[in-house]
C-alpha cells in the first residue's frame, strides 16, 4: 500500500514539474473516453437504425460529429425500364448501394431512397428522379449512389447536364458502382462522358434490333402488334422459336364480337347519315368495349373517325407509316412520316381480314372529307350552316315549287309549315300557299309505301330491273380488268423512276409530293382491280320475287323509322323531288298544293341492291298525284248530307234532324255539292219539307 501511495505521489510531483507530460496524459485520457463513446454510440445506432447524426473518428484520435446539416448523408436512386422486368431489380440496386455505403461508413435514410419502376431512362420527366433532384436542391444529402450511370438517364446530353448540376452547383458527390465512377476523383468527366455515350448507343442498337424483329414477323406473316378495333391475335400453329424465354408467335384473326360493331359504325355513318358525336354517344350508352389499349370506357368522336378512315378494314395492313424521334434535350417524342418507299414495301394485303367493302368505305371517306371542309369553311366564316348533317325533318330538301323551281324551306312557329323562299324573301314567285309539314309527311309516306308494296306491277318491274342490272354488270368486265392492269403497270414504272431520282439526287420536296400522289393513284387502281376481279369470279344469283318483296318490306320499315334514315331512303327512291303547285278550291279563296311524285324502278332497284343500274335501257316509270289537303269538318258534313240526299232520298228536314244541323244549313250544303259537280241547282223554295228529286 505504501508503495502504491509513493508511486502516486511520485507521478503527481513529476506532473507538477513537467507540463508536456500533463498535456500528453490528458490527450491519452481524452482519446480513451472518445473511443469508448464512439463504440457505444455506433452500437446503439446500428441497433435502432437511427442515423440523424453520424460520428466519425480520425486517425489522430480527434472526433468530428456530423450535426443536422446532413454532412456525410447519402441517397440512392434506382430504376428499371419495363413492366416485363422483375420488380426485385429495385431491391437489388438498393441493396448494392447500402453495402457500398456501409463499407465506406455512410448512412442512407429511408426517405432518401428514390425509385422509378417500369419507366424508361429515355424519359426526362420521372417521379422518382424529380423527387431526388428536389431533395438535392434542399440540401438533404451530399452523396448520390447509383448502380450505374444509365440509371440516371439514357441520353448523354441530359445525363451530363444533370451530373454537372449536381456536382458543380449543388456540391453533391456521385458514385456509379458498376461504372467505377466517382466525382471526387479527378478526370471523372471523361469517364462519365464515355459511359453516357455508350448508354445512349445501347438504346439505339436495341431499337434497331426490335425493329428488325418486327420486320421479320411481318415477312413471315405473324402479328407485329398493330391490332385495331375489330381484330385480335391468336397463337400461330407454326411456332418454331427456340430459347429459354421464347415468345409465342401470333397471327391476326377477326374478333367477331367487335367486328359487328365496326360494320354498324359504317352503316350508321354512311347509310343512316349519323354524326360522329352521335355514334360516340350511342356506343358509350350501349357500353361497347373499346380497343385493348384503351384506358377509359367512354367513346370519343376522334376514335370513331379513326375507325372510319382505317384501311385495315379493307384488308390492307400498312406498317411503319410513322417513325418516332426523341428530342435529346426535352425527352419528348415526335412522329414523322416514313418514306413512301418504306410504306409501300411493308404494306400487306390480307383479304381474309376484310370487314368493309370498297364502295361503303369510299362513301365514308367522301363524307369525312366533305364534312371536314364544311366545318373548316364554317370556322373561317365563309359557311354558316353544316349542310351534310342529318335532316331534322322528313321532307327537307325533297319538295320544290312548281312555279319558280326553288326548294321549299321549313318555317313558321315550331317549324309547322313548308314555304317557297322565293315568295317570302322578295322574289317574283306567285306561290303563296304554305304546306303543313306533319300532314305532308304522313301523306307522302302513305302514298309511296302503298304504291310500291301493294302493286304487283311495281314488284315485277323492280324484279326485272334487278335482273337486268346483274346481267349488264358482267358485260365488259374483262376489258376493264385489262385496262386497270395496264394502268397499274404504268404507275409502278413511274414510281420506280421517281425512286431512282430520289436516290441519285438530293431530296426534293416536289419529287416526294409526286411520289405520294402516284402511290395514292396506285392504291386506288389496285382497289378497283380487286373489285373487278371479284365481280368477274363471284356469281351473283338472280333474286326471286319473294326476295324482292322481303327487301321492299324492310325498306318500308325503314321509311317509318327515324327521320334521317327515312329522308335518305326517300332520296334514293324518288327520281326527282316532289313538285308542288297551288290549286284553287271552288267557292273559296284558299288554295291547296298538289304534288307530282315520280317513281322509277331503276332507282328502287339501286336502293335495294346497291348495284349500278345506270346502263339499263328499259325502265318502268310512273307519276302520280298527291293532294296535300286535309278534309275539313265542313267538307265531311257536305259529303254526308249529299250522300243522304242523293242515295237515300231523305228530305231536308229528316237530314237536318239526323245530322244535327239546321234545315237552311243542310240546304246550303246540298247546293254547294251540286255546284262543285257542275250540275244544275234545283229550286228548294217550295219543297223544303219534301223529298228532292
Amino acid at each position: 500500500m505504501s508503495n502504491f501511495v509513493y508511486f502516486v505521489c511520485f507521478v503527481l510531483k513529476k506532473l507538477k514539474q513537467n507540463r508536456q507530460l500533463q498535456t500528453n496524459l490528458f490527450s491519452y485520457t481524452t482519446f480513451a473516453v472518445c473511443r469508448f463513446s464512439y463504440f457505444v454510440t455506433h452500437k446503439l445506432l446500428r441497433k435502432y437504425d437511427f442515423y440523424n447524426s453520424v460520428l466519425l473518428l480520425n486517425k489522430q484520435g480527434k472526433t468530428m460529429i456530423c450535426q443536422h446539416t446532413q454532412q456525410g448523408c447519402a441517397a440512392v436512386y434506382a430504376r428499371y425500364s419495363s413492366d416485363l422486368q422483375d420488380t426485385s431489380s429495385i431491391e437489388g440496386q438498393i441493396r448494392k448501394a447500402r453495402d457500398w455505403a456501409a463499407r465506406n461508413e455512410f448512412m442512407i435514410q429511408e426517405k432518401h431512397r428514390f425509385t422509378d419502376e417500369a419507366i424508361s431512362g429515355t424519359k426526362n420527366c420521372r417521379p422518382g428522379l424529380d423527387q431526388m433532384l428536389a431533395a438535392a436542391e434542399r440540401g438533404e444529402f451530399n452523396i448520390l449512389i447509383v448502380e450505374s450511370l444509365s440509371r440516371l438517364a439514357r441520353s448523354h446530353v441530359y445525363a451530363s447536364t444533370v451530373m454537372m448540376h449536381l456536382v458543380y452547383v449543388l456540391k453533391i458527390r456521385i458514385i456509379g458502382i458498376d461504372d467505377g465512377c466517382d466525382t471526387s476523383h479527378s478526370g471523372w468527366e471523361l469517364l462519365a462522358g464515355i459511359k453516357n455515350i455508350l448508354n445512349e448507343q445501347y438504346i439505339r442498337d436495341l431499337g434497331k434490333m426490335v425493329r428488325r424483329g418486327h420486320i421479320e414477323n411481318l415477312m413471315r406473316g405473324f402479328s407485329a402488334g398493330d391490332l385495331c378495333f375489330g381484330y385480335k391475335s391468336e397463337p400461330a400453329p407454326e411456332n418454331h422459336t427456340r430459347g429459354k424465354n421464347r415468345t409465342v408467335k401470333k397471327r391476326y384473326v377477326i374478333d367477331e364480337g367487335k367486328a359487328v360493331w365496326v360494320k354498324r359504325i359504317f352503316n350508321w355513318y354512311v347509310n343512316e347519315n349519323k354524326s360522329l358525336q352521335w355514334i360516340a354517344k350511342e356506343l358509350t350508352r350501349l357500353n361497347i368495349p373499346k380497343d385493348h389499349r384503351a384506358t377509359t370506357t367512354s367513346w370519343h368522336h376522334a376514335i370513331v373517325r379513326r375507325i372510319l378512315s382505317n384501311r385495315k378494314y379493307l384488308g390492307i395492313w400498312a406498317w411503319g407509316q410513322k417513325r418516332s424521334e426523341r428530342n435529346p434535350i426535352t425527352g419528348k417524342i415526335r412522329c414523322f412520316p416514313s418514306p413512301p418507299e418504306e410504306i409501300v414495301q411493308y404494306t400487306r394485303h390480307l383479304p381474309e381480314l376484310r370487314l368493309i367493302d370498297d364502295y361503303q368505305f369510299a362513301q365514308a371517306q367522301e363524307l369525312l372529307k366533305s364534312r371536314q371542309e364544311g366545318m373548316q369553311r364554317w370556322k373561317n366564316g365563309t359557311f354558316k350552316r353544316y349542310v351534310h348533317r342529318p335532316h331534322k325533318y322528313l321532307l327537307t330538301g325533297l319538295i320544290k315549287c312548281g312555279i319558280c323551281g326553288e326548294t321549299y324551306q321549313v318555317g313558321g312557329k315550331n317549324s309547322q309549315y313548308f314555304y317557297c323562299p322565293n315568295r317570302r324573301h322578295g322574289g317574283n314567285c306567285g306561290n303563296r300557299t304554305q304546306l303543313p309539314r306533319v300532314m305532308a309527311e304522313k301523306l307522302v309516306l302513305q302514298e309511296v309505301s302503298q304504291k310500291i308494296l301493294n302493286n304487283k306491277r311495281w314488284i315485277n318491274a323492280i324484279h326485272s330491273a334487278i335482273k337486268a342490272a346483274i346481267q349488264t354488270g358482267f358485260e365488259g368486265i374483262s376489258d376493264k380488268i385489262k385496262s386497270k392492269e395496264h394502268l397499274i403497270y404504268e404507275l409502278r414504272q413511274k414510281i420506280e423512276h421517281l425512286l431512282d431520282q430520289i436516290e441519285n439526287a438530293a431530296p426534293i420536296p416536289e419529287l416526294r409530293q409526286r411520289l405520294e400522289k402516284r402511290t395514292g393513284e396506285l392504291h386506288q387502281a389496285e382497289r378497283e382491280l380487286r373489285e373487278l376481279q371479284i365481280r368477274s369470279v363471284k356469281v351473283i344469283p338472280v333474286p326471286n320475287r319473294e326476295w324482292v318483296l322481303n327487301k321492299l318490306n324492310n325498306l318500308g320499315n325503314l321509311m317509318i323509322g327515324s327521320k334521317g334514315s327515312t329522308n335518305l331512303a326517300l332520296k334514293k327512291l324518288l327520281n326527282i323531288p316532289i313538285s308542288v303547285v297551288p290549286i284553287k278550291i271552288a267557292g273559296r279563296k284558299r288554295c291547296f298544293l298538289r304534288g307530282t311524285v315520280r317513281l322509277q324502278a331503276r332507282k328502287i332497284a339501286t336502293a335495294l341492291t346497291e348495284i349500278d343500274t345506270e346502263n339499263i335501257l328499259d325502265d318502268f316509270v310512273e307519276e302520280f298525284i298527291i293532294d296535300f289537303r286535309d278534309t275539313t269538318h265542313h267538307e265531311n258534313r257536305r259529303r254526308k248530307v249529299s250522300d243522304l240526299h242523293r242515295n237515300e232520298g231523305w228530305t231536308i228536314k229528316k237530314i237536318s234532324e239526323n245530322v244535327g244541323i239546321s234545315a237552311s244549313y243542310a240546304s246550303k250544303l246540298i247546293k254547294e255539292d251540286y255546284r262543285l259537280k257542275g250540275e244544275p241547282i234545283p229550286d228548294f223554295r217550295c219543297k223544303m219539307s219534301f223529298r228532292l228529286k
